[in-house]
């Protein structure tokens, strides 16, 4: 018998099977909030509830993410990758909050170490040259 694992629909190779569902329940209000929440970054309420869930946690177990709406330092990726933050999640930091510095050959060892992926280095490279803007 085969079971079905859905999966994030961020694409790529990056994304990671998803082993069971999270049933949540919200009011009317809360529903309304995530669902604004979810349309303005583009995913959907699932989704988003995941992601916020994940960022939550991590926080109380303390590991160290970058924290959104503030522009990103090559050592705030680096940590993010550490603590093995999906790429496709600080891809989508890395294009909202944009960067703080131009990328040299030796930052991007730095993060290709840390398990950065040739997407996000792209990403990264074309927002350096526009100083991180």
């Amino acid at each position: 018998m085969t079971y079905y694992v859905p999966r994030r629909r961020s694409g790529g190779k990056d994304r990671d099977r998803l082993g069971c569902k999270v049933f949540s329940y919200f009011t009317d209000e809360e529903r309304d909030r995530l669902s604004e929440a979810a349309r303005k970054s583009d995913s959907s309420i699932s989704s988003f509830v995941a992601k916020a869930a994940n960022a939550a946690a991590r926080k109380v177990l303390d590991e160290s993410v970058p924290i959104p709406n503030e522009p990103l330092s090559c050592e705030d990726i680096v940590r993010a990758l550490k603590n093995k933050v999906p790429t496709t999640e600080i891809a989508s930091l890395v294009t909202n909050n944009r960067i703080t510095f131009s990328m040299s050959d030796k930052q991007e060892e730095r993060l290709r170490n840390a398990g950065a992926t040739d997407g996000l280095l792209l990403q990264i490279y074309k927002l350096g040259r526009n100083g991180g803007k």
